[in-house]
């Protein structure tokens, strides 16, 4: 960061001192990425922007009123990866234009008055992978446009005026995402189009004028056959890929796999296990919704490689054990659903590998018991452990740990409300009001049954302990085999006459001593005058 910030400085003094460039653009260092951003600076023609020479930067040349990319305008934009062109005027595009630019990645023309689309509009991009011209006034593509871009995965024509397109337009075009909606499209024929899109994953067609006839026969058989139509959503945030209910079995059916997907939604299918080659290449993950399947084994390490995933929900599925590297490499993780499984086990260290986790999900599954350090090192602000097994939980090595905690629910647990209680109750105590959530409900001994732990006397939690106030001291210290008959009679004696504080009873105590103090002088002093007096007489 330090160094690309010198290198913003080193710029800007340049364009300070060069005659003819405006220095427009603004330097950032954006996830580790040198972006330059010339968004909304009026700029009317490329010559007004001063070429950067990084190996890899991005362009941000959004929101301006360029009219026209002519020939070689980038050929000194070697580095560039992303070029946003998006919401100019842009009417025209000379062949050669992206000359240069052999290792860019994304484009974005969206939003602009681009016509057609020429055979040689993207000479020169070999390596682009994702293409943005929706929002612009195309009507027709030339069958050879496309010719070049043997690595586009993602195209976006949606809201153009487009009728048709060309046969073969697709056939070296690897597409997985395809989006056609707001167009005048009446049919697309299978031979010269749909027989080349093999990998498609996403075919977004809504707002057409389809024309439902017999031509539309072709069109409708080849939905049918594709394995996973599932609904995506493109946007500058990211890929959306919804694939609820559709009798899914394992991710890998989705072929190919979503583009880098930024969000998953796969709940309600068939998927019984998950190994680490499902998320190949999504990195980028930022949630996965894998609730309600039917997911038994889940590999460990499998998440190994979605470090940058926040949210993620196994919810109602049938996990029986937390394994110590199942959350491997999820240390940006901070919402964890596990609820509705038949969780009966969780490994010491089970979360050690999820440090930013905040939500913990736990309830309605099959704990008996939770082991000591398993929130060590955590910072949990909610925590849902209702409708388990549960009969204590430890304080020293589990709850105590529970520093930063904002709620939690233990509603529906079988607590067993005995000594063993007296540390729980003490740390329930000492939260905050609301903290919380139901109650804490004793099921045994039976003459406690239906009291709420917090609210039943230490007294009546261990009939024998041999002072009830002292009840935060473990009860290996706090117990005196041998010692029957002076227990009963203390406890007696405490229930006929409440303890006196030990504060209350030093400071009684200082105030006789001050008492004997002043009474001790009086008398010294009565004494001295009574001699003094008999002195005189004599």
């Amino acid at each position: 960061s330090c160094i690309i910030l010198l290198l913003c400085m080193l710029i800007y003094l340049l364009c300070a001192f060069s005659i003819g460039f405006i220095c427009l653009c603004v330097c950032e260092d954006r996830d580790g990425i040198f972006t330059a951003s010339c968004e909304n600076r009026g700029i009317n023609n490329l010559s007004e922007v001063t070429p950067l020479h990084f190996t890899a930067y991005h362009l941000l040349l959004t929101g301006n009123l360029l009219k026209k990319v002519s020939l070689n305008d980038f050929v000194q934009y070697e580095g560039l990866t992303i070029l946003h062109l998006g919401n100019n005027d842009i009417s025209e595009i000379e062949g050669g234009a992206f000359n240069g630019l052999q290792g860019l990645k994304r484009l974005h023309l969206n939003n602009n008055k681009i016509e057609a689309l020429k055979d040689d509009t993207f000479l020169g991009l070999e390596s682009l992978e994702y293409l943005q011209i929706d929002y612009n006034y195309i009507s027709h593509i030339q069958p050879k446009a496309l010719r070049d871009l043997r690595h586009l995965e993602v195209l976006i024509l949606n809201d153009n005026l487009l009728s048709t397109l060309p046969n073969n337009i697709f056939q070296y075009v690897p597409l997985t995402h395809l989006d056609l909606r707001g167009n005048q499209l009446k049919v697309l024929p299978y031979i010269g189009l749909l027989e080349h899109m093999s990998h498609i994953v996403e075919l977004q067609l809504e707002e057409n004028p389809w024309n439902c006839s017999c031509e539309l026969i072709a069109l409708k058989a080849w939905l049918e056959s594709i394995s996973c139509t599932c609904n995506l959503q493109i946007s500058d945030l990211g890929l959306n890929v919804n694939c609820q209910e559709r009798k899914i079995e394992s991710i890998s059916d989705l072929d190919p796999k979503p583009y880098n997907p930024k969000k998953m939604y796969l709940t309600g299918n068939y998927i019984s296990s998950v190994c680490s080659s499902d998320f190949n290449g999504a990195t980028g993950l930022d949630l996965l919704h894998l609730g309600n399947n039917r997911i038994a084994v889940i590999h460990d390490k499998t998440f190994g490689q979605l470090i940058h995933l926040r949210r993620l929900y196994l919810n109602g599925n049938l996990i029986e054990r937390l394994t110590e590297d199942m959350f491997y490499g999820l240390q940006s993780l901070q919402f964890l659903y596990l609820e509705y499984n038949v969780i009966r086990e969780i490994a010491v260290g089970a979360f050690q590998q999820v440090p930013n986790l905040q939500l913990l999900f736990l309830n309605n599954n099959l704990l008996k018991t939770l082991p000591l350090g398993v929130f060590d090192g955590l910072s949990l602000a909610r925590l849902n452990l209702r409708s388990n097994h549960l009969r204590t939980l430890p304080v020293g090595g589990a709850l105590e740990d529970l520093t930063s905690l904002v709620q939690i629910d233990l509603f529906e647990n079988p607590w067993d409300c005995s000594c063993l209680a007296v540390e729980m109750k003490n740390w329930l105590e000492q939260l905050s009001t609301g903290t919380v959530v139901n109650s804490v409900v004793c099921e045994s001994p039976l003459s406690l049954s239906g009291e709420d732990m917090r609210y039943v006397h230490a007294s009546h939690l261990c009939p024998e302990s041999s002072n009830p106030q002292s009840s935060v001291v473990p009860p290996s210290e706090e117990s005196f085999p041998g010692s029957t008959i002076t227990l009963e009679t203390a406890l007696d004696y405490d229930t006929q006459y409440p303890a006196v504080p030990l504060s209350v009873l030093i400071l009684g105590l200082l105030l006789l001593f001050i008492l004997s103090v002043f009474v001790a002088a009086g008398l010294f002093a009565v004494i001295m005058n009574l001699i003094i007096t008999i002195i005189f007489i004599y």
